[in-house]
């Protein structure tokens, strides 16, 4: 008997280390796993170092803290947060050098992106990518050539200035993060084409919520983009990106600037993207506008604009199916004559002989 229970406290114990060991589990993922905790006691305590001696195909898992650092990531690895609230990236340091035009960190790698991905095949899951910036406030002359976000020449007091995530490379899937308060983009791509952004909160970024220039055939899905300067920009030859079940709201200039050849909405299930500024109406209940969304080109249209907001599914809560009411009610009424007739006939017997 003594013997029994020490197997199963044995087991027991063992089935609670299991379930507080990070679970990864991917059919791509087959490199080794390295795991980051800036309070030590794990492989590495910061993140750039556990780049820095990883291979292809391994994965860099980050425990829950503040991470100053600015990423270089050139080799293709999967970069792992535990929790995208507590999981955090942050910027924040660093005078600027000016460059070629370019006004750029003194950092190591020389970059104004706290993320800058430089090698295909990269995944960046569950962080908070936030405050690119440098505090040495002065006015700086901030030149970039063939940028539509805003005019060249623009002057302004250098409070906060840079990308979030810089992408210049293909099949990079950025998922589930939260990327908010940088200076210019929350996601900048530059050449780069076949990528995944998905289920991101985009919030809060100057310049562009994410920003376009010559990059094709990139998918853009179910991200909130909201409080941006823009929302996205497409420049310089950058088409047949597709985009939707995406939120925009309250980006301060347009939702969309020079939109280009791409597809806003899903050809299949004929679904579009949430825009707070529709103002069309959704007469059968199905929670697709009535009428297409313009875009302010006057080159596309979103064909199903969503009337609600996309939170993994098309109909808001207290959004009212009427033909479901209905259902509901007949239900109902069958079911209240099922359960009455035993009891009529019961009454029936006993006072009606």
């Amino acid at each position: 008997m003594k013997n029994k229970k020490i197997k199963l406290f044995l087991v027991i114990f063992c089935l609670i280390v299991v379930s507080n060991v990070p679970h990864i589990e991917s059919k791509e993922m087959n490199g080794k796993i390295i795991y980051v905790d800036e309070n030590g006691g794990k492989d590495y305590v910061t993140i750039q170092d556990a780049i820095d001696n990883s291979s292809k195909g391994d994965i860099i898992y980050v425990y829950n803290g503040t991470y100053n650092e600015f990423l270089f990531i050139n080799k293709s690895v999967y970069l792992i947060g535990e929790s995208k609230e507590k999981t955090i990236i942050e910027g924040g340091n660093g005078p600027l050098v000016k460059i070629d035009n370019f006004f750029q960190t003194n950092n190591p790698k020389n970059s104004t992106s706290l993320i800058n991905i430089k090698s295909d095949d990269i995944t960046i899951k569950n962080f908070k990518i936030k405050n690119s910036s440098f505090i040495d406030k002065i006015m700086v002359y901030f030149y970039f050539k063939s940028r539509v976000c805003y005019p060249p020449n623009y002057i302004f007091q250098h409070t906060n200035i840079g990308i979030g995530i810089s992408i210049s490379s293909n099949n990079c899937k950025i998922v589930d993060n939260i990327i908010e308060m940088n200076g210019a983009d929350g996601i900048n791509l530059y050449n780069s084409d076949n990528n995944l952004i998905s289920n991101n909160t985009i919030i809060n970024n100057s310049f562009c919520g994410i920003y376009l220039r010559n990059s094709s055939n990139n998918c853009i899905i179910n991200n909130t983009i909201s409080c941006n300067g823009l929302g996205i920009s497409f420049a310089n030859l950058s088409f047949q990106n597709i985009l939707y079940h995406n939120n925009f709201k309250n980006n301060t200039r347009k939702h969309i600037f020079n939109d280009e050849n791409n597809t806003f909405h899903n050809k299949d299930l004929k679904h579009g993207n949430y825009w707070d500024d529709y103002n069309g109406t959704d007469k059968n209940y199905d929670g697709i506008g009535d009428k297409a969304y313009n875009l302010p080109s006057g080159k596309n249209e979103d064909k199903y604009p969503l009337v609600f907001q996309y939170h993994g599914k098309l109909i808001k809560d207290s959004y009212i199916d009427i033909e479901t009411i209905i259902q509901i009610l007949i239900i109902g009424v069958v079911l209240s004559i099922i359960f009455l007739l035993p009891i009529a006939y019961y009454w029936r017997k006993k006072y009606f002989r």
